[in-house]
Parts: C-alpha cells; sequence; structure tokens
C-alpha cells in the first residue's frame, strides 16, 4: 500500500506522521522512547501506514535535534513530567479525530 508521509511543527504539534494513500482503517498515536522520533520509530510509523493505519509519532522534545547519545537523551527524558506528555498526547489525538479518521488508539513503544 503506498504512504504518504510528513514531519510536522505546526500548531504546538512536533513529531512525525505516516498515513495511507487511501481511506485508512483508523490511526494510532506511538510514543516513543527516550531516543525521540528517530529512524526507527519513523519506520514503525510507515510499516503501520502501509497496512492501512494513519500512524503519528509524537515529539515530546517539541522539535529538538535528536540526542546525539544516552546520557543527552537521559537527561531531556527527566526533564518530562506526566502533565506535559499528557497535553501533547491530547494534542495529537485530537489532530488526529479534527483529520477524518477514526478514533485514535495510543500505545508507548518499548525497545531498546
Amino acid at each position: 500500500m503506498s504512504i504518504k508521509t510528513q514531519d510536522i511543527a505546526r500548531d504546538g504539534l512536533y513529531g512525525y506522521l505516516a498515513q495511507p494513500e487511501t481511506a485508512g482503517k483508523g490511526s494510532v498515536l506511538i510514543v516513543p522512547t527516550i531516543f525521540g522520533v528517530n529512524a526507527f520509530v519513523r519506520g514503525f510509523a510507515d510499516t503501520l501506514a502501509r497496512a492501512g493505519l494513519s500512524a503519528a509519532v509524537c515529539d515530546l522534545y517539541s522539535g529538538l535535534p535528536l540526542p546525539a547519545n544516552y546520557e543527552e537523551a537521559l537527561a531531556r527524558a527527566r526533564k518530562l513530567n506526566d502533565a506535559m506528555a499528557d497535553d501533547i498526547e491530547g494534542r495529537w489525538l485530537d489532530h488526529l479525530q479534527r483529520g477524518g479518521t477514526s478514533k485514535p488508539s495510543s500505545f508507548s513503544t518499548a525497545y531498546a
């Protein structure tokens, strides 16, 4: 299945969006690990889009460049809190619903 992808940096949203070219089966919000919106999580979103889902990856670091190493990633992650993450995830879920997809599901990836 053909997909379309885009980096998102507008209206307080930062991240990556992969969607099927034709109407999809629904949408998924992916919350990445402390390493941010890297090539691995983008590839995961692309795979979901090829399966017919709109897949958004939220950037909890608001568009900052990817961390250079584990220590930098850990330092950034320690600055996050539940309220910040809930706000970012909520804005992404609203964006996905406004985009005409069915009610999104949200899950966190768990890989090192």
